[in-house]
């Protein structure tokens, strides 16, 4: 009776399908998110920078100076790096950025490209991320030319040897030691990635607070906890809205197909109670129709979110960031769960509807 009925009147199951499947796309595309940063997090704090801290110094350090840091207290790994203010120019085409020098298979600050494998930088030449390629229109082997903006007004031509696909930044990349010779210096660094012994921390600490070589610290622990606070500001009242405007939609969509069926098929329904149906068999009649009707919505409302999500990774994309498009299983399941909540919800207010029908007043009714 549910499938006849539905096939009676297929505009109105095809509408409401519709609207239980755009509701599930909105949930989709508003809990994705919380997937793709968390995606971001794991690149960028336990797979790229592995860091417990980094110190920045006041002057450029010396191997004899690494080796001090090296030796404060609890440290275990000092990993050096070099950032110099730059301006790539080729032909028209110019950026500023910052040319960051590391060594070539570096362990705590990594790069990595968007499969997340570690990338190791060439010997000779300049790795570009694959955004500032393509704002310089440049490819590998082409030289671009490099300024120094440390008021040297020193230019240096350079050959493109790799091109990473990262996520996010403009970066330039070489081997500190490559770095440092195209700038005719000796082996410098700017600070160093530290990995120490929780043991010593405090003690750490109080000895960098008195080291005047070290202009500040920055831990990867407090990092994350102030992105994740950020994020969770921001993203999480979007989340709550997408929500409230999926159950809103669903909700209106299902409780008002229901009624509209309740009163058309009033009639029907109380002439099965004198009949001797239960209320539970009599209600079973119109639920059933929105069972159906939800069970085949909700799998083209996870196609459209998907969609869906692939418009908003789209639209996010800028030259700084590359928004990644990761929908976990967990996402679909809670996107179905919370629609399959909001029609039970309908439903059972129908529900009460159809238990309390007066009888002898509908059957007094003319169709």
């Amino acid at each position: 009776m549910a499938l006849r009925n539905l096939f009676r009147r297929p505009i109105r199951a095809a509408l409401t399908m519709l609207g239980i499947s755009l509701s599930t796309g909105l949930l989709i595309g508003g809990l994705f998110t919380e997937d793709s940063i968390e995606y971001m997090i794991d690149a960028s704090f336990f797979r790229a920078d592995r860091q417990q801290a980094t110190i920045i110094s006041t002057i450029p350090l010396s191997p004899a100076g690494l080796q001090s840091i090296e030796r404060l207290p609890g440290i275990m790994v000092a990993e050096p790096f070099r950032a110099v203010a730059i301006k790539i120019t080729n032909g028209l085409f110019e950026k500023k950025t910052s040319l960051m020098g590391k060594p070539k298979n570096a362990d705590l600050s990594r790069i990595i490209d968007l499969n997340l494998n570690p990338v190791s930088l060439p010997d000779y030449g300049i790795a570009l991320s694959q955004m500032l390629a393509d704002i310089l229109n440049v490819g590998v082997s082409d030289i671009i030319s490099i300024e120094i903006l440390d008021g040297s007004d020193k230019i240096i031509k350079i050959r493109v040897s790799q091109i990473i696909q990262q996520f996010m930044g403009i970066g330039a990349y070489m081997e500190i030691n490559a770095l440092n010779r195209i700038l005719n210096e000796s082996s410098l660094s700017n600070g160093a990635h530290l990995r120490f012994d929780n043991n010593k921390r405090e003690e750490l600490f109080q000895t960098i607070k008195k080291t005047p070589v070290i202009a500040s610290i920055i831990l990867q622990r407090k990092s994350l906890e102030m992105l994740r606070a950020t994020m969770g500001e921001t993203i999480g009242m979007s989340r709550i809205v997408y929500i409230l405007l999926a159950v809103i939609i669903v909700f209106g969509v299902v409780y008002n197909s229901m009624r509209i069926q309740l009163s058309e098929r009033a009639r029907e329904l109380a002439s099965l109670r004198v009949l001797g149906f239960t209320k539970g068999e009599v209600s079973i009649i119109l639920l059933t129709e929105l069972g159906i009707l939800t069970m085949l919505a909700i799998p083209f409302g996870l196609l459209l979110g998907y969609g869906l999500a692939i418009a908003v990774v789209q639209g996010f994309q800028t030259e700084l960031f590359r928004f990644p498009l990761i929908v976990e299983i967990s996402t679909y399941a809670k996107a179905a769960l919370i629609v399959l909540l909001a029609a039970a919800v309908s439903a059972f207010i129908v529900q009460r509807r159809i238990a309390n029908l007066d009888l002898i007043e509908v059957l007094k009714t003319r169709d």
